[in-house]
């Protein structure tokens, strides 16, 4: 409340204050569970039920350690163990009453509107950034503690890849015998043997990461370690959109696409976020998981040019040129002599 500019500010925020500020500790499931058990259990006595279920199906035994966590935060971590689920938040209103508070449970939320932005148009302009902070070409993970025989984890160490065998099918990442996993194809771009003019190999010259994971089997660290890898072997591309207009059918976790014709740039984005003020009426909206795409478009006409251009002169036309004495073809003559 700010009495002297005679203004009343708020926010308000998605889900409710049971879910934001009320906190649950560690947690290790007995056995495998879906993913509305889970958020049943860490939502209990909150108020918010299960609304929509699209993975009813699926089950997971999962743990969490360490510090506690609000509510929130938990469910959303449950979420994206589940295949990176999505949640949402609906209520049923009765007057002016709330007589139901709904976590809605999605595979994913939101569709393609198959609606293009132009700059110039609809957009003022995307700016392309780059940034090489979090790049590396090797990574030495180490998982989590395994259980003995008898349940106990004392004298039991964390797992590593070290003496792990595998062969990459595609011929690109090498696990080495101590369980460093490269990717040799990054090492030739990114190594900093490069500016000397050397050639850097297989075994030297590699951004390497350590990295801690929760797996406690060597199969499952390969495969988190790997997915890493290929996230952080190249230079992160970042892009800011400065959106002019935005079609008002436009919803949370709709993809829409983005062309820059004269900087040949086309991506795909989703919309993760929309502020509005309606007092201001002013709408900011936040864009995310950027992918890049080809000029459908330039494409679709360029293939019908070609077309067009190799069509087989199979009609033949010969003009002959008539002279008349008026407009109904009176008196024709192929010679313009008094006409």
């Amino acid at each position: 409340h700010d009495p002297l500019a005679g203004e009343e500010t708020f926010t308000a925020e998605d889900a409710g204050i049971d879910l934001i500020n009320e906190t649950v500790g560690p947690y290790k499931a007995p056995q495998a569970m879906g993913i509305a058990d889970y958020i049943s259990l860490f939502t209990n006595d909150s108020g918010f039920e299960i609304g929509l279920n699209e993975i009813p199906n699926l089950k997971r035994t999962l743990e969490w350690t360490g510090e506690s966590d609000t509510t929130l935060n938990r469910i959303l971590s449950v979420a994206t163990r589940f295949d990176n689920a999505e949640l949402d938040f609906s209520f049923d209103v009765s007057g002016t009453t709330v007589v139901r508070r709904l976590i809605n449970i999605h595979k994913r939320i939101g569709a393609d509107r198959n609606i293009t932005l132009y700059v110039d148009k609809d957009i003022n302009k995307i700016v392309t950034s780059g940034s090489i902070y979090d790049l590396y070409t090797a990574v030495t993970p180490t998982g989590g503690t395994p259980e003995s025989k008898d349940g106990e984890t004392t004298d039991q160490q964390p797992i590593t890849l070290e003496g792990y065998q595998w062969t990459d099918p595609d011929g690109r990442y090498v696990l080495t015998k101590e369980g460093v996993l490269l990717d040799p194809v990054a090492n030739q771009t990114w190594s900093r043997l490069l500016a000397k003019g050397g050639s850097p190999s297989v075994n030297a010259a590699y951004i390497n990461r350590v990295v801690t994971y929760t797996a406690t089997s060597q199969a499952t660290l390969l495969q988190s370690a790997l997915s890493d890898l290929k996230t952080h072997n190249h230079e992160a591309v970042n892009y800011e959109t400065d959106i002019a207009v935005l079609p008002q059918n436009i919803n949370i976790g709709d993809t829409i696409h983005l062309a820059d014709e004269d900087e040949h740039l086309y991506l795909s984005a989703r919309l993760l976020e929309l502020k509005s003020s309606y007092s201001m009426d002013t709408h900011t909206a936040t864009l995310g998981d950027y992918l890049i795409e080809h000029d459908q478009v330039a494409a679709q006409y360029r293939q019908l040019a070609e077309q067009i251009k190799n069509l087989p002169k199979t009609v033949q036309y010969y003009p002959w040129i008539r002279y008349a004495d008026d407009d109904k073809g009176t008196n024709m003559s192929a010679f313009p002599t008094d006409k």
